[in-house]
């Protein structure tokens, strides 16, 4: 599913405060490229329990549902590449791994993510997935946490902003293999 080059908001999926933008429901490779999903009841875009899926987005811009911008489980790998996923009522993209081996983000942002003030609204939120990897200046800001890494295999991150979340930069635990961070930012977490 494509739109225009380079312009997420050329195809705009709005369902009206109701359901989910899109759910996928079956594949081994969907990939979704400029294009904006916004105003869903629940998760902007949704993939769950599907073995074997590998879930590429691409400049793709998820912002304002009703719950996150991205939700992911039982999926094989999750690519971004770009792409806006703020305001959303809980997360910008949150993947509970449970199988997943891969997960790549690159100079994507989720700002501004946990509008309903639960206080777990997260820029990114990635649980019991493989290697973890963000590079390219991903940004996650004005979140309740910027990132959240729990039960990886490992979690690298290169050129980052995790700054000016109400609660921390960066929270990881039970990661099994490295933490490895190279010229991320961290400022003004905690509120303070």
């Amino acid at each position: 599913l494509q739109g225009e080059e380079a312009n997420p908001t050329d195809v705009i999926i709005n369902p009206g405060g109701v359901g989910v933008g899109i759910d996928i429901t079956a594949g081994t490779t969907v990939s979704i490229s400029n294009l904006q999903v916004t105003n869903a009841a629940t998760n902007g875009i949704q993939a769950t329990g599907i073995a074997g899926l590998t879930l590429n987005l691409t400049d793709v811009q998820a912002d304002l549902n009703g719950a996150d911008g991205v939700f992911a489980s039982g999926i094989t790998e999750l690519a971004v590449v770009g792409g806006v996923f703020d305001n959303n009522q809980d997360d910008g993209i949150d993947l509970d791994g449970s199988g997943t081996t891969t997960v790549g983000i690159l100079n994507a942002t989720a700002n501004n993510n946990d509008a309903a003030g639960s206080g777990t609204g997260y820029g990114f939120e990635i649980s019991a997935a493989g290697a973890v990897t963000t590079t390219g200046g991903v940004s996650a800001t004005g979140n309740s946490g910027g990132i959240r890494v729990s039960g990886a295999a490992s979690f690298s991150d290169t050129d980052g902003n995790f700054s000016s979340n109400d609660d921390y930069g960066i929270f990881v635990a039970d990661i099994t293999g490295n933490v490895t961070l190279l010229r991320t930012t961290l400022e003004d977490n905690d509120a303070n």
